[in-house]
């Protein structure tokens, strides 16, 4: 079984500046596989060395938990915890639900 998610990035007007596709093995909980989507996205905008970002996602568990200072001790929350850590390399980032 494999995962996929894409990632559009446009700047302040609205123009496509970057996108990517990315295909990952295994099957995993909804939650689980869209925290994974936004910890690779996270990574990709900070080599990308964008520094105002705002993230848009559908998932709202999600953007709770990385918004929320609850403490989750399962895959869930360890990834949210790394995605957490990519946070601070960038001078402005956004996360709302959409």
């Amino acid at each position: 079984m494999e995962m996929g998610f894409g990632i559009i990035i446009h700047d302040h007007m609205g123009h496509h500046i970057y996108s990517r596709s990315h295909v990952m093995p295994g099957l995993y909980e909804p939650e689980v596989g869209e925290t994974i989507e936004l910890h690779e996205a996270l990574s990709w905008i900070k080599e990308l060395g964008l520094a105002r970002v705002i993230v848009e996602m559908d998932a709202k568990n999600v953007v709770d938990a990385i918004n929320g200072d609850e403490e989750n001790n399962s895959i869930f929350g360890d990834i949210i915890t790394g995605c957490k850590g990519l946070l601070f390399f960038f001078f402005f980032l956004s996360l709302a639900h959409v």
